[in-house]
């Protein structure tokens, strides 16, 4: 099972680095603009940095109003450095978005526009090829507030300032980080995102649908829900009712031998059923490397990887 998990791995590896390349020809292609940097007046004063994947991306959304309010008095931009992230924020967010996936990408940023400040909502190890250059104010915003060690990490010294929800995160920071000066570095902005008024993903004490009890509910034979004596032998009772057979309710089997062999059996096709399906991802990945099978049909070609890989 050991081989199986590597192989598993590399083929999820191998998909990944395949979807990779079909996102950046696709930002080469057809999303240029993901690659443009404004001039004159509209250059970017703020920037918010973001080089995580999209499954960290509920940070970064808690900021789109504030920034949207901001982008009203300086042009505002999001920063990325990955290109499924690039492509999805470009679907989903009110702000330009640009993709700068190398260091050469964030020196052309730096020096082509006129940013003030860059804005950081998390502790990404990346944050630190922004925070190289000199020219902005790097200021840590977070993605909210809380009592664990996150919030006063000794990262936080390299940024110029911390922006804090209130007097408690001042103390806060006080009292856990060494050499660092709250009163100087640490500015007090609340919460702006409750300022926001947002839509609520679902609707809160929804109206409950009217149930309507039209059969006698007494236990008797039949379908269940309604007072036929006929047992149904269908899958609808057929008496008086169309209402659907109801399965009927198992009692837990005790532990057994027999039991203990069906189970192993079923384990064992399950095993095989995965090997097989294995096999089938590897040939899957491999043809748009050119990786060229056998002369053998393709059963053969299959069986036979099949055995030397789990069976010799």
């Amino acid at each position: 099972m050991n081989v199986i998990h590597t192989v598993d791995r590399v083929v999820e590896k191998i998909r990944k680095r395949i979807a990779t390349r079909r996102r950046i020809e696709f930002i080469r292609n057809h999303a240029t603009e993901l690659r443009e940097l404004p001039v004159g007046a509209g250059r970017y004063k703020v920037a918010l940095h973001f080089p995580d994947e999209m499954v960290n991306a509920y940070q970064l959304r808690q900021w789109y109003e504030p920034l949207v309010a901001l982008a009203e008095f300086v042009p505002v931009v999001i920063l990325v450095r990955s290109p499924e992230t690039a492509l999805s924020l470009r679907e989903e967010c009110p702000l330009p978005i640009h993709y700068a996936p190398a260091v050469d990408d964030m020196e052309r940023l730096m020096h082509s526009q006129d940013l003030r400040v860059v804005f950081y909502v998390n502790q990404n190890i990346r944050n630190f090829q922004a925070l190289r250059f000199n020219g902005p104010n790097h200021v840590f915003i977070c993605h909210g507030e809380s009592e664990k060690a996150y919030m006063w990490s000794n990262q936080l010294k390299a940024y110029d300032y911390v922006f804090s929800a209130g007097e408690a995160a001042k103390d806060r920071l006080a009292k856990h980080l060494r050499n660092f000066d709250p009163s100087e570095r640490c500015r007090l902005i609340g919460r702006p995102q409750i300022d926001v008024n947002y839509t609520p993903p679902v609707t809160v004490n929804s109206p409950s649908p009217d149930v309507e009890l039209r059969h006698d509910m007494r236990s008797k034979p039949g379908c269940g829900n309604c007072s036929s004596s006929v047992v149904p032998t269908t899958s609808s009772c057929t008496s008086r009712c169309a209402t659907p057979r109801r399965a009927p309710v198992r009692a837990r089997q005790p532990f057994c031998e027999s039991r203990s062999r069906d189970d192993a059996n079923l384990a064992g096709v399950r095993t095989r059923t995965r090997q097989r399906r294995v096999l089938t991802r590897i040939l899957a990945v491999s043809r748009p490397f050119g990786v060229r099978r056998s002369g053998l049909p393709h059963g053969i070609a299959r069986r036979n990887m099949l055995n030397l890989m789990f069976f010799s």
